[in-house]
């Protein structure tokens, strides 16, 4: 498993990922959280991040089916709304509870909306972080133009779908990405 950074941190390396995420962030305001369930399936939830002191998080009731979810694995999947012309963010990584009162009311001061005394705060790790915006849209030859962090998690995704499916690797000129990439 990769190492988790920060929202700063990851700003430092991919400052276009971060600048999309925000911007989709403050259109959107609400995002889909995904979380593991006790027997292993997805469950998605709506949630509102909150950027503050160069991290990302969520506030959850501590009595949610998320709450018990992140407790139990801490794996999450964060994905924002579509954008203009179907543009696309989302983040993965490990879901940490914030302890600390004097740090969640810092971060409840932050947030867009009043938080609820009681509400549990989870920082965000980021593990992988993917943009996508598209090129043409509408037209027969439109093209998704993926921008991804770290560059290489396609590939840890893509070849861990397919030990996990029990399929052979696939060639070499079939496994590279198919679409345009930029660095950010």
């Amino acid at each position: 498993m990769m190492s988790s950074v920060t929202w700063n941190q990851l700003a430092e390396v991919a400052p276009a990922l971060v600048t999309a995420g925000n911007r989709l962030f403050t259109e959107h305001q609400v995002v889909f959280l995904a979380t593991v369930r006790k027997h292993g399936g997805p469950r998605i939830h709506p949630v509102v991040p909150v950027v503050s002191r160069g991290e990302l998080y969520v506030f959850v009731s501590p009595n949610s089916p998320k709450c018990g979810d992140l407790h139990r694995n801490a794996l999450y999947a964060l994905h924002t709304m579509l954008g203009a012309d179907d543009e696309e963010f989302s983040i993965q990584g490990i879901a940490r509870v914030v302890d600390d009162p004097g740090h969640w009311r810092i971060v409840a001061d932050d947030a867009s909306y009043p938080v609820e005394s009681g509400q549990v705060l989870f920082t965000l790790g980021i593990e992988t972080c993917l943009w996508v915006t598209w090129e043409r849209v509408g037209l027969p030859d439109t093209q998704p133009l993926i921008r991804r962090w770290p560059e290489s998690a396609w590939h840890v995704v893509h070849r861990s779908v397919l030990e996990r499916l029990k399929l052979p690797p696939l060639p070499e000129s079939v496994a590279q990405p198919c679409f345009s990439e930029v660095n950010s």
